[in-house]
């Protein structure tokens, strides 16, 4: 804040016609990186955001990068032992690299432990077919409509979607299922949400595109912590018991 107030400061006496620039200073810029050391430096970001890489990657944060040389650049260190190629997500097009730990991580979970996984909808592992869904029945209808950024979460029991969060969990769609299984999925949610963001509560405004104490969802909701907070429904995460989190 002090930063951009300085800047304000210094731009207010700046005579007219006078324009920022990028500094050309070698003690501000550093020594020139190579096209090769920068594609490195980019690949090794992507497997630490993503796991998995793939050009599918640069399309979903948006990046004008070129794929040819982080392609080279990934192709090198998997000689040197620094990432792995190979078929890690089913689904996911084009060629795959990851960190060799993270395929170690993969290996090493229990499947049979539990089947709820929750996923971002800017995570590459996100793979779906707008047009098998619509094939698919009730089950998959909730992912019809679906913003794919990072402030979205889709929680699965198996293969089956069960519940959607939108806008990190304001809004939820909850598919035509068991309420054993929506609690689950809600719990798998709130789990995620309060180990993946810096949010100290979680409010919930929408409930099937309904206000959500007039919805179904608001027994559910109340049955694992959520408190009445009129028009929403709201839990506190650092006062919750940790109980509420053990699905």
């Amino acid at each position: 804040r002090h930063f951009v107030e300085r800047m304000k400061s210094n731009s207010a006496i700046l005579p007219s016609g006078a324009m920022w620039l990028l500094t050309r200073r070698f003690g501000f810029l550093g020594p020139d990186v190579s096209e090769d050391e920068l594609a490195e430096q980019r690949a090794n970001t992507l497997l630490a955001r993503h796991g998995v890489v793939t050009k599918r990657a640069l399309e979903l944060d948006g990046l004008s990068w070129d794929w040819q040389s982080l392609y080279r650049a990934l192709n090198l260190m998997e000689l040197r032992g620094a990432a792995r190629r190979g078929y890690f997500v089913h689904g996911l097009p084009g060629v795959q690299f990851a960190l060799p730990d993270f395929v170690e991580d993969v290996r090493s979970l229990d499947t049979d432990k539990s089947d709820v996984c929750v996923l971002s909808l800017s995570d590459p592992a996100f793979v779906f077919d707008r047009e098998l869904a619509r094939m698919s029945g009730a089950d998959a209808s909730i992912l019809l409509n679906i913003s794919r950024n990072s402030g979205t979460r889709v929680v699965f029991i198996g293969s089956n979607p069960i519940l959607v969060a939108h806008s990190d969990g304001q809004r939820l769609s909850v598919a035509d299922t068991s309420d054993s299984d929506v609690t689950r999925a809600l719990l798998a949610l709130l789990d995620s949400i309060k180990r993946g963001s810096s949010l100290y509560k979680l409010e919930v405004r929408e409930w099937n595109g309904e206000p959500v104490l007039q919805s179904a969802g608001a027994d559910i909701l109340g049955m694992i912590g959520f408190r009445r907070d009129f028009p929403h429904m709201v839990i506190d995460f650092l006062s919750a018991s940790a109980l509420t989190f053990n699905h």
